[in-house]
C-alpha cells in the first residue's frame, strides 16, 4: 500500500511539474516580442523557464528512480507529457516536442532501471 501511495506521489509531482512547463512555455510564446528587444522581462522569464526545467529534470529523475515497475514510469512520463501540453497549447511544434519529452523520458527509465539492476 505504501508502494502504491509513493508511485502516485512521485507521478503528481512529476506530472505538476510538466504542467508547470508547459505554462512558462506558453507564457513565453506570448511574449515573443521579447526576444527581439533584450530586457529585463526577458531575463525573468528565462530564469521562470530554467526553474521550471531544474524542476522536471528533478522529479524525472526520482520517477526513473524511484517508480517500479517500469511500465508505471512510463505512464507517469506520458501524463506529464500530456499535462504539458495542457498548460502549452496543442499545437504540432508542442506536440513535437512532447513526443520528443516522452520518448527520452522512456529511454531515461529504461537506462537507470539497467543501471540499478546491474548494480
Amino acid at each position: 500500500m505504501r508502494k502504491n501511495i509513493a508511485i502516485a506521489f512521485f507521478t503528481g509531482l512529476l506530472i505538476g511539474s510538466g504542467y508547470f512547463l508547459g505554462t512558462i512555455c506558453r507564457q513565453i510564446g506570448q511574449s515573443y516580442g521579447l526576444l527581439l528587444s533584450p530586457s529585463k522581462e526577458l531575463l525573468v522569464q528565462f530564469l521562470w523557464f530554467l526553474l521550471a526545467g531544474g524542476i522536471l529534470l528533478v522529479f524525472a529523475g526520482l520517477v526513473a528512480a524511484l517508480v517500479r515497475p517500469k511500465q508505471f514510469g512510463f505512464l507517469a512520463f506520458g501524463l506529464a507529457g500530456v499535462a504539458m501540453l495542457l498548460g502549452w497549447e496543442v499545437t504540432m511544434f508542442s506536440s513535437i516536442l512532447t513526443l520528443i519529452f516522452l520518448v527520452v523520458g522512456i529511454l531515461y527509465v529504461v537506462g537507470v532501471e539497467k543501471e540499478l539492476n546491474e548494480r
